[in-house]
């Protein structure tokens, strides 16, 4: 089913195209003023601990120090985290993020987290109201929205607290091919992927978002949501995201052609990426990419790519992965 409506909010065509077969992205506009937001009950439903079992492998990254001016220079190597979810007028639950979905994103940070009880460095609580966004298509209202509103709260031994709040969501798009006619179908867990991606960047900074943008693993809506925030913001952060655009312009997914004029913008001092720009450019003796991967696979992506080498370096070498590679090294 395709048909047109509010046309304010073009930029999560792609997104919508990809949700029903993965729900793996979002798009950072405000939900339109058509969605009615389903109703949700005020007191929320028992909490969902970390369970027993180990959801994600050991982390390897060295965790960064919080950021927040509430426990500033504290470094968390790992968390007991409490995720409450607000359930629905009727009590039922809404597909949402889970305690393993957390527990891998703070893997790829290098942050442990640990089961409910268990001795850790600091007590997470995680508190989410999560409302699936309608709007109507022809004759039919879909559930094609989601919002998310909450808090973060961090309580470290002997350090203190802070709150962080939790605001952010997919608005509805102009065109879909499916029509949800239950909340259970809205995006709600990229929604709150994406809210909470916002937190933890203001909890750890922007460089939270580098390793987990480096994951590689663009299905998963926490990734996107990081590649995202950190696109969008590089206009006003500038050099503040330089790792994170590094790390979204080689991450092979719809944003990566825009990651790279973000980074080719920020100039000199984006030297720093230049060698695994130019392993985008590179291709095997097979055919194959690189190292690195471009989402399209086509002229006009090595050609993006090439543009940023120039902005970045004051150099012209085309799409010529070899001349690129020689400049630098013999720069070095």
């Amino acid at each position: 089913m395709r048909m047109a409506m509010d046309r304010r909010l073009p930029a999560t065509l792609f997104c919508t195209l990809l949700l029903a077969a993965t729900s793996a992205c979002g798009a950072d506009v405000p939900p339109s003023p058509q969605p009615t937001a389903v109703p949700t009950a005020a007191p929320p439903s028992t909490p969902s601990p970390i369970p027993s079992t180990p959801t994600s492998p050991p982390p390897s990254p060295t965790p960064l120090p919080v950021a927040h001016e509430d426990l500033p220079g504290v470094t968390l190597r790992s968390l007991c985290i409490e995720v409450v979810h607000a359930s629905q007028a009727d009590g039922s639950a809404l597909p949402s993020v889970g305690a393993s979905d957390l527990a891998s994103v703070f893997a790829m940070a290098g942050i442990e987290v640990k089961p409910t009880g268990q001795e850790c460095d600091a007590q997470m609580r995680i508190e989410l109201i999560e409302q699936p966004l309608s709007a109507k298509y022809g004759s039919q209202h879909c559930y094609t929205g989601a919002w998310v509103t909450g808090e973060v709260v961090i309580e470290a031994a002997g350090a203190g607290e802070l709150h962080v709040p939790i605001d952010g969501g997919v608005g509805t798009p102009f065109v879909v091919t499916s029509c949800p006619q239950d909340p259970s179908g809205a995006p709600v867990k990229v929604a709150t992927a994406k809210g909470l991606i916002v937190a933890f960047a203001r909890i750890w900074s922007y460089d939270f978002l580098t390793p987990v943008i480096r994951s590689q693993n663009w299905f998963n809506p926490f990734v996107n949501m990081a590649a995202e925030m950190c696109v969008d913001d590089a206009q006003t952060k500038k050099e503040t995201v330089l790792g994170c655009l590094t790390a979204a312009s080689v991450l092979p997914n719809s944003r990566q052609v825009n990651a790279l004029n973000k980074l080719g913008s920020l100039g000199a001092s984006a030297l720093p990426a230049v060698p695994e720009l130019i392993a985008l450019l590179e291709v095997k003796p097979d055919g194959s990419s690189g190292p690195n991967r471009l989402f399209g696979f086509g002229r006009a992506d090595a050609e993006a790519v090439a543009e940023a080498l120039k902005e970045i370096t004051g150099q012209d070498f085309g799409t010529d992965a070899g001349q690129w590679r020689q400049w630098w090294e013999t720069r070095q």
